[in-house]
């Protein structure tokens, strides 16, 4: 982990909310009597869920489109 400069926290915190997160699959799987489709669904339907899942998009597509307007930026200057 030292070699590639990972941090220990995001390990440490996935492996906890990992089990959480496995636990509650087979909870909403026993729920839906394995419909990942119903599952996802229900999940849709609901306005805070929408919004969370458009965060999570926007929290990972703008670094990578700030980091390609720098790389276009500097491209440009030289």
């Amino acid at each position: 982990m030292k070699l590639y400069k990972y941090s220990i926290v995001p390990i440490v915190l996935g492996m906890i909310l990992g089990r959480m997160a496995e636990e509650s699959l087979q909870q909403a799987l026993l729920l839906y009597d394995n419909s990942l489709g119903a599952i996802f669904k229900s999940f849709l339907s609901r306005p805070i869920s929408i919004v969370l899942i458009l965060f999570i998009l926007l929290s990972v597509a703008y670094p990578i489109y700030a980091e390609r307007k720098k790389r276009n930026v500097i491209e440009e200057s030289t």
